[in-house]
């Protein structure tokens, strides 16, 4: 900033340092010149143009599909179903005083008491975890008497709580209709507390025929135990058991047989006697007088023969409804004949020692 303003400084004192010394000469006039004047270019007017009016299109509005909105449906939980265990079931026992065989579930230790007017079969499962009591009353006309199969259900459901002697307690469920063998029994669910700990369970009754009762009940101490694998147990149990006589035979009138082998091994052939020539009728007869578990018709057919030990056995399929089975008979010996366990009979077996 210095250098300028001493610079411009500088020329203001050389212009006044002029000026003084041009101060005493006059200076000679000059010719002043006359302005020159030239003619101004003459405008020229352009016309203006005046818009015409032309007329502007107006947009027609395009209708354009607006999308609809596309509405996503909430997925519903799906119910996975729990599986349902499979149930092995074991050889039938059977109970000839009560008139019953079961197939005992395996894993279930089975023991059976038999007095003259019924039998009983006690079960246990799952580390004892789960109790069964089954019994059958083939002359049960008296306790029947006048009483619906719901009455008979907690009328027995009490008696087996009270006569455990503990003051224990009970409460039946709605009861709803159940397969015992190929007839609907009545059950339902019960629970209670026995020996001052709580139970859950189920119990069942029917009467299949004429004077004969069923009643099974099974108790478990743990509910998860009982619904996951007591329930099934009990119920494919229950589908199991045969009933030894129908309402076309008569318990007394023929044997059913409690060896399980009896008539399904070539150890265990019904003897029928007769030799060859007397043989085949007397197998006719035997086989004629065969029912199914529940008084079902039996028919059959001979397969064939075959060489055992020092005799030749005759081997037949019988079958009762969908179901089959085969036996073996032994016409060169002779013994009382009975009714294989899952048969009963139309009447006592038409037989005699040859």
């Amino acid at each position: 900033m210095i250098p300028v303003r001493f610079f411009l400084l500088s020329i203001v004192i050389t212009m006044f340092s002029l000026v003084a010394c041009a101060g005493g000469v006059q200076p000679e006039p000059t010719a002043v010149p006359q302005p020159t004047f030239t003619p101004s270019a003459t405008a020229t007017q352009t016309p203006t143009l005046i818009p015409t009016d032309t007329p502007t299109s107006t947009p027609t509005a395009t209708l354009t599909n607006t999308p609809s909105p596309t509405y996503t449906s909430t997925p519903t939980a799906t119910h996975t179903p729990t599986p349902v265990p499979v149930v092995v079931l074991g050889d039938p026992v059977v109970v000839a005083n009560g008139g019953f065989s079961l197939k005992p579930a395996e894993g279930y230790d089975s023991e059976v008491d038999e007095t003259v007017n019924y039998g009983l079969m006690s079960m246990s499962g799952e580390n004892n975890v789960i109790l069964l009591n089954v019994i059958g009353i083939p002359n049960a006309a008296a306790a029947m008497a006048g009483k619906s199969d719901e009455d008979m259900l907690e009328e027995l459901v009490a008696d087996f709580v009270n006569n455990t002697g503990t003051g224990g307690t009970y409460e039946l469920g709605q009861a709803y209709t159940m397969l015992v063998g190929l007839d609907e029994g009545i059950t339902a669910e019960i629970s209670g507390e026995l020996f001052d700990k709580p139970y859950i369970g189920q119990a069942v009754f029917i009467n299949p025929f004429n004077e004969m009762a069923f009643f099974a009940i099974a108790l478990s101490r743990g509910s998860e135990v009982w619904f996951t694998r007591g329930a099934p147990a009990f119920a494919a149990m229950m589908e199991s058991v045969q009933f030894l006589s129908g309402d076309s035979g008569n318990a007394q009138s023929c044997i059913i047989s409690i060896d399980v082998a009896y008539g399904y091994t070539e150890a265990k052939a019904i003897q029928v006697g007769g030799d060859a020539f007397g043989g085949p009728s007397r197998e006719r007869a035997y086989l004629d007088n065969l029912l199914g578990p529940n008084g079902e018709p039996v028919s059959y057919e001979r397969l064939g023969s075959l060489p055992y030990n020092d005799i030749i056995l005759d081997i037949f399929e019988l079958t009762v409804g969908d179901t089959t089975a085969t036996l073996f008979l032994d016409e060169y010996n002779w013994s009382e004949p009975q009714a294989p366990v899952g048969f009963t009979c139309a009447a006592a077996f038409p037989l005699a020692a040859p």
